[in-house]
């Protein structure tokens, strides 16, 4: 077995240090796991951090992940003056997904990212199940 040389990092040792590093800098809290709203009313999804979401070159995407698909960026949070159907509400520590009118096709799993320049975190996610019957 060859000895490894202590100066030279593999590619999971880098990974393990910028997650280390990044995730000192900011964190998202684990969220509501399930969500459960009747057609037509509001969703109001959660994203907690220890940090303000907003400015400082931080923006917060909400991603929607249904059965068979792969994550979409519903909702970027950045001047939310045009809100039809969905909306961010910047919260003290954290930001908040609003749904207005919900359908069942809004049925998912979502997620809010924050991203600065140079990092993307994922908060662990929400899974919204929409019930009732549609009007």
């Amino acid at each position: 077995m060859a000895e490894r040389d202590p100066m030279k990092a593999d590619y999971n040792d880098i990974i393990c240090f910028i997650s280390a590093v990044l995730g000192a800098q900011l964190s998202l809290y684990p969220t509501q796991r399930f969500l459960f709203v009747e057609i037509s009313a509001m969703a109001k999804i959660p994203c907690s951090s220890k940090e303000k979401l907003e400015g400082g070159g931080i923006s917060v995407c909400w991603y929607r992940r249904r059965e068979g698909e792969g994550p979409t960026c519903i909702k970027k949070c950045l001047n939310d003056q045009n809100v039809s159907k969905l909306a961010c509400k910047p919260e003290t520590c954290g930001m908040t997904l609003e749904i207005y009118n919900v359908q069942q096709k809004e049925s998912g799993d979502y997620y809010c990212a924050v991203k600065s320049s140079s990092y993307l975190i994922f908060n662990n996610g929400t899974t919204l199940i929409v019930g009732g019957k549609e009007r």
